[in-house]
């Protein structure tokens, strides 16, 4: 199988890689990416170097024209590129829609015409909006509340129409929030590792009471892999554990796993915006076989560990 992966560089992308590598060896992949700051450029290169299968294009979602070239020669495309830090999206929502909207309609598009059996758009369970009691599944409509999350719900939507009036094979696949290596320290659980094990005060947005639902990155990783092998075009997946948790609950597990108190911790004025609660009901994925084999102990213990290691990865300042 020849798989393109978009944003293969990113923190989903380059443990999606790792784990495509390592399953399918004979399997031929190109990374499409643009090698932004949030990159984890030394992996892939390390990757590229011991894997003869494994080719990097460094470039734009924005270059239709490169896309469309290279496009046509595979089997299936991953597409997880994307801006995705909610509070990045709040500062500059044109960006988000440049990427995000624009990119993905490119990536779409540029696949009319060609055999390519599958396009997995890598989603986002945020597009839903905030629940505070019910489960989100696969036929709840979409309710963005935040620029980011609009751009994503954007981006489905054209899949959709691309699909009824191209025929373009998408599925969708909407995830809780990830956490584990090689995610770059602007989001919640490496943030926080890295600022703990610094010392540094630990900014929590209002009461920290805000709920979500975590995916250890492997289990997200093999949730692709089941989709991409068993998955029904045109269709949506949820992709959750039931491990919910409150943000304060996760700080408060980092202080403790780190050796630190609570004196570090610092609430400030909460974001615009800012979702209350997501929960998905993850049953149609798991119809498939799929479950997660990551308990949210054992992941975070794992997360942390190998933040320890490589803290030297990252300066104070990304910590911000």
């Amino acid at each position: 199988m020849k798989l393109f992966i978009t944003g293969g560089a990113g923190f989903i992308g380059i443990n999606f890689v790792q784990h495509w590598l390592n399953k399918h060896p004979k399997d031929e992949i190109t990374i499409y990416d643009k090698l932004t700051q949030y990159a984890n450029v030394n992996e892939v290169m390390e990757l590229s170097h011991s894997n003869s299968n494994l080719s990097l294009v460094i470039d734009d979602l924005l270059n239709f024209p490169r896309l469309q070239d290279l496009i046509r020669n595979y089997d299936v495309v991953v597409h997880f590129a994307a801006e995705t830090h909610v509070d990045d999206s709040i500062k500059n929502p044109k960006l988000f829609i440049d990427t995000n909207v624009l990119g993905t309609s490119n990536l779409l598009l540029s696949t009319i015409g060609t055999d390519i059996e599958k396009i997995i758009y890598v989603s986002t369970d945020e597009v839903f909006g905030q629940s505070d009691t019910d489960e989100f599944n696969e036929h709840t409509s979409v309710n963005p509340r935040n620029p980011y999350s609009a751009t994503k719900a954007s981006a489905e939507m054209l899949a959709m129409a691309y699909h009824n009036t191209y025929k373009v094979p998408f599925i969708i696949t909407n995830a809780v929030n990830n956490y584990g290596p090689h995610q770059y320290p602007n989001k919640l659980i490496p943030k926080f590792i890295l600022r703990s094990l610094n010392n540094l005060s630990l900014p929590v947005y209002g009461d920290g009471k805000q709920q979500r639902e975590w995916l250890y990155v492997t289990d997200h990783c093999r949730a692709i892999e089941y989709i991409i092998e068993k998955g029904d075009i045109g269709n949506r997946y949820c992709i959750g554990t039931g491990y919910k948790k409150e943000n304060i609950e996760i700080v408060n597990e980092i202080l403790t796993k780190t050796g630190r108190d609570a004196t570090l911790i610092e609430h400030i004025i909460d974001r615009p915006g800012h979702d209350k609660s997501y929960e998905v009901n993850s049953s149609k994925i798991r119809s498939l076989g799929w479950k997660p084999e990551v308990g949210f102990q054992e992941g975070m213990q794992m997360t942390i560990d190998w933040y320890t290691h490589n803290s030297r990865r990252w300066q104070i300042d990304d910590l911000n």
